[in-house]
Formats: C-alpha cells, structure tokens, sequence
C-alpha cells in the first residue's frame, strides 16, 4: 500500500467547480455586457429607423416630382377638402399618390410608427390611421414654384430623430431643420 503525499491528498479533496464568488463575479460580467450590447441595439435601432424615414421621405419626394412632370403642376388640394377634417386631407393625399407607389405606410416614420404603437402610448391602429409624419408644402399652379424658390417639399411634422426635423428639399436631398435655416 503506497502512501499519498500530502499534496496529492489536498489536490485530491476539493473539488472542481465555481466558488459562490466566481460565480457572482461572472453574472457581473455577464451582465455588463448584456446591458452594453442592449445599449448598443438600440442605438441600432434608431439609425435604421432615421434611414427608413429618410426613404419615406425620398419615396414621397420622388412621387410629388413625378406627379408634378406628369400634371404640369403640383398636388393641389380641391378647396373643400382643405378643411380642418384633417382624416379628408390625408386620404386626398394618399389617393392623390398611390398611383406613383406611396402607400399610406410610406407617410409613417418609423420611429413615429413605434411611437404610436408603442407600450407608451394608448394609441390603436384605428386611431392612428389617417395620419402623417410628413408635411408637403404647398404651392400654386405655376409648375416652376416647387423647383424655383428652394422651397422644402417635405418636412417631418416633429422631431423624431432628436437632431432636428427632417425637411426635404427640390434637389432630392434631406436637411436637419432646427428653426431658422436649414442646417
């Protein structure tokens, strides 16, 4: 019978395993890094929602430039639905559009969409049906106007972004407007 030496007899009597302290210390860890990769995620989030409202806006821009080559002039509304049934004033627009492929969708930001729908609001999808993140700007029966004067077309209605509202201009591009000139 051979005897254990004193350091085999320790090394054989614990155990492997994790410590209550190496186990806190690794939940810590791990949760640190959940937290900074939720962060993170959500910064993601918001830039693709900046981008998708940008599309929206320049899908909107494309369709106005379009109807305006094809009519001569730009959207004007019939006198009796600029009224302040602002239900009439958006499906005017929505039907004036959807030939040139803008669905009532397409006048939704994204992020004013979350909103709407999000835990934080009490909205439901009837009550935000018939709405707009968008403001097109309107102009007369002169087809030059719109493409003269540097006008906005397009302008976000708040500022969902957190950088300023958004405002389309003729040339296609997109502008942080934060009051005054855009910037």
């Amino acid at each position: 019978m051979k005897l254990k030496s004193k350091t085999q007899a320790s090394a054989s009597s614990t155990k492997a395993g994790f410590t209550i302290v190496e186990l806190v210390f690794s939940l810590a860890i791990m949760s640190i890094l959940a937290s900074i990769s939720w962060m993170s995620m959500s910064g993601f989030r918001q830039r693709a929602d900046a981008v998708g409202c940008m599309q929206h806006m320049k899908s909107i821009g494309y369709a106005l430039n379009a109807y305006t080559m094809d009519h001569g002039y730009w959207p004007q509304f019939p006198i009796d639905t600029a009224s302040t049934d602002e239900e009439k004033v958006w499906e005017w627009w929505y039907e004036t559009l959807e030939p040139y492929q803008i669905t009532e969708d397409t006048w939704l930001c994204p992020t004013h969409k979350r909103q709407l729908r999000g835990s934080s609001s009490m909205a439901t999808a009837e009550e935000d049906e018939h709405v707009s993140s968008y403001g097109p700007a309107l102009f007369d029966r002169n087809d030059s106007d719109p493409f003269v004067y540097g006008t906005p077309w397009l302008i976000e209605r708040a500022n969902y972004h957190l950088r300023g509202q958004q405002i389309l201009m003729p040339d296609g591009s997109i502008q942080a407007y934060r009051g005054g000139l855009p910037k």
